[in-house]
C-alpha cells in the first residue's frame, strides 16, 4: 500500500488542459492524451473547478467522481449545492487538521452530506498532518485494482478521477 512518503517521492506528470474562455475543457484534449504513449498512468486526475454548479454536469467519462469539501467551508455547503454532491461518488473533507480551529461540526456535516446523498462513502483528510490519507489512498488502490480485473481486456488501464472543490 502506498503511504504518505512514497507518494511523495513519486514523480508527478501534469498534462494542463485550458479550456480558455469556454466554461469546459474540451473533451477532444483529454481523449488525445489518453491515446498518447504518456497515458500509462494509474491515476489521471481531472480538476474541474466551476461555481459548484456547472462543473456537476459535465460528463467527463470518469471512473470515480469526488467532491473535495473543505472544513473552513461550513458544514451547510452540502445543502446549499446538492448537485455537486448528487452527481459525485464520494465526499472528502479536507483539512480535517484544523477542524476544531474553525469549529467544524464533523457529524453535522456527515449528518448534510447524507441528508444530500444517503450512503455516500466519506474521507476526512489532512494533507498536512496525513491524517486519514493511509486510508484514502488504500480506498483508491483498491478501486484501481477493481478497474484494472474490469479493463483487462482493453488497452488502457488509467483509472480517472474527477475533482470538484467547494
Amino acid at each position: 500500500m502506498a503511504n504518505r512518503a512514497s507518494t511523495q517521492a513519486d514523480a508527478l506528470c501534469l498534462f494542463p488542459v485550458s479550456s480558455a474562455a469556454r466554461r469546459r475543457a474540451p473533451p477532444e484534449s483529454l481523449r488525445s492524451f489518453l491515446v498518447s504513449p504518456e497515458s500509462c498512468l494509474d491515476f489521471l486526475f481531472i480538476e474541474n473547478v466551476g461555481n459548484l454548479v456547472c462543473p456537476a454536469t459535465f460528463d467527463l467519462g470518469e471512473d470515480l467522481r469526488l467532491v473535495l469539501f473543505s472544513v473552513t467551508e461550513g458544514e451547510d455547503k452540502p445543502l446549499k449545492y446538492p448537485t455537486i454532491f448528487n452527481t459525485s461518488d464520494v465526499a472528502v473533507i479536507t483539512k480535517i487538521d484544523i477542524a476544531s480551529a474553525v469549529e467544524f461540526d464533523r457529524i453535522a456535516a456527515h449528518r448534510s452530506i447524507q441528508s444530500v446523498r444517503p450512503g455516500m462513502p466519506i474521507w476526512e483528510i489532512s494533507a498536512k498532518t496525513g491524517e486519514g490519507m493511509d486510508a484514502w489512498l488504500g480506498f483508491l488502490e483498491s478501486r484501481l485494482t477493481d478497474s484494472r480485473q474490469e479493463r483487462q481486456a482493453t488497452a488502457m488501464h488509467t483509472f480517472n478521477i474527477s475533482l470538484k472543490y467547494l
